[in-house]
Formats: structure tokens, sequence, C-alpha cells
């Protein structure tokens, strides 16, 4: 491989990398408001409790499943984890309020 080509192949898996990091929070974003869906279906109304507790089974599972985004992202795992946590707190949250009337 000659020199030229490296800075191509570099940008290319960095591009890699940040779709993967972008997939990953979509896919975290959609379960915590799938879980914040159910969760306020479930719950009392009159009643705020602590239901991201709940969510930490899944968060297990999910840094389980990303795990093989792991050799992909690269640099970007500990991005990648920051945002995971992040995208399943504001998709939680925000299906969880919007759903329930304060």
């Amino acid at each position: 491989m000659t020199d030229a080509a490296s800075p191509d192949i570099e940008r290319g898996v960095r591009r890699v990398a940040f779709i993967a990091l972008v997939i990953t929070a979509t896919i975290s974003a959609l379960v915590g408001a799938g879980a914040g869906v159910l969760m306020a279906s479930i719950t009392p109304v009159d009643k705020f409790t602590w239901l991201m507790l709940l969510l930490i089974p899944v968060y297990i599972i999910l840094e389980g499943a990303f795990e093989i985004f792991v050799e992909v992202i690269g640099s970007y795992s500990r991005i990648a984890r920051i945002t995971v946590i992040i995208a399943l707190l504001a998709g939680f949250y925000v299906t969880w309020f919007y759903m329930r009337p304060l």
C-alpha cells in the first residue's frame, strides 16, 4: 500500500465508526422509549417512581449486544458508552413524561 491511500482509508474507518455510533445511539433511544411507553402505561398517574432503575438490566443487555460494535467503533468506544446511557435515559424520560399528565 502506498502512503497516499492511508489517509483515505483512515477517513473511511472514521466514517464507519461514526455510523456505528449513530446506529448504537438510535437503538438505545428506541429501547428507552419503548420502556418509557411500557412504564407510563403500567404505573399509577399520581406517583413518580424511580423507574429508570428497572432499565439497568436493559442497559446491561445492550452493553453485551453492542460489544460487537467495539471493534468497529475503536477509539470511540468510551464515547459510545456515554452516548448509549444518555440516549437510553433521554428516550425513556421524554416518552414517559410525554405520556403522563403533569
